[in-house]
């Protein structure tokens, strides 16, 4: 009800609904149009209650346009049938916020994790990686950021991967406190089974930080050609061996940290990236206006 007030008291012409699932709903009910969706990958590829099997094909077919970060979910959007006009755009990182600062402290190898304990996210595979590389004599750091649901799992899972002591659990974290979660950094570690592009990784990668990153779908099209992110598939063992190749191989490590920035500032820019998609909405508003 109170979604439906503000668009019928606020002079709105066009929404633009972030997250299908809640919000994409409420504005299809509201039955205001035009509206523009913008997809984040889980609230389309994951389907878990009635509505999303009942109600998601009437919501992308209102749709005046559609907005996605990456040409994989355009790519499935357009096998099922979508016929809306799909914009492949990004979220972007801010690149003053996000700036190379001497990463790490230089005395532990530290990686850094910010995706949450949600299964989907694999936080025990990385926990389990890091526990590898560090019984393999390698001096390691991680740090957890992201919301935790589960503390007394993710309690266990640090003890058994021989990480207790070394795994530092920050939880969820405010923006304006990741950048020096970073700079305290030397890599940037995502092992998601499902995912589009982490908002995260553009930030890593924006102040500097190689990444280790799943060899899934999304990732590929996200950071194709990106020579600061290192795939790995094969689960925690592959993880760990890429981890202890950053540490060991400096000059590696130095050509994939400059590389990093260098794609954040080409690829990655949140004004350029949001600019476009702004682009996008407003001329899905003057279509229906003159339709």
């Amino acid at each position: 009800m109170k979604i439906r007030k503000i668009i019928r008291d606020g002079g709105i012409d066009i929404v633009n609904a972030h997250f299908m699932r809640n919000y994409g709903y409420y504005v299809y009910l509201t039955s205001f149009r035009p509206y523009v969706l913008t997809l984040w990958g889980s609230d389309y590829s994951i389907k878990r209650t009635v509505y999303d099997y009942l109600l998601r094909p009437f919501v992308l077919r209102a749709a005046a346009g559609i907005i996605v970060d990456n040409k994989v979910l355009s790519d499935s959007l357009k096998r099922q049938g979508c016929r809306q006009k799909v914009f492949v755009g990004g979220w972007g990182a801010d690149l003053k916020l996000f700036s190379p600062a001497g990463n790490g402290d230089g005395n532990i190898f530290t990686l850094i994790h910010t995706r949450g304990d949600q299964e989907i996210y694999n936080q025990d595979t990385v926990i389990e990686a890091a526990g590898i590389a560090r019984k393999k004599g390698r001096d390691i750091r991680l740090l957890i950021c992201g919301k935790i649901t589960r503390p007394s799992a993710l309690a266990s899972r640090i003890r058994q991967a021989g990480m207790e002591g070394y795994a530092e659990v920050r939880g969820a974290v405010g923006h304006k406190e990741m950048p020096e979660l970073y700079r305290q950094a030397d890599v940037y570690i995502s092992l998601a089974g499902i995912d589009q592009t982490p908002v995260s990784a553009l930030e890593a990668l924006a102040a500097g930080l190689p990444c280790i990153m799943a060899d899934i779908p999304s990732y590929r099209a996200s950071f194709s050609g990106c020579r600061a992110v290192q795939m790995t598939e094969g689960g925690a063992g592959a993880a760990a061996s890429a981890i202890i190749k950053l540490m060991e191989d400096r000059d590696l490590y130095a050509r994939m940290s400059a590389c990093a920035r260098q794609y954040a500032e080409n690829h990655a820019d949140e004004n350029m990236l949001m600019g476009a998609s702004l682009s996008f909405i407003i001329q899905a508003a003057e279509k229906n206006r003159s339709s």
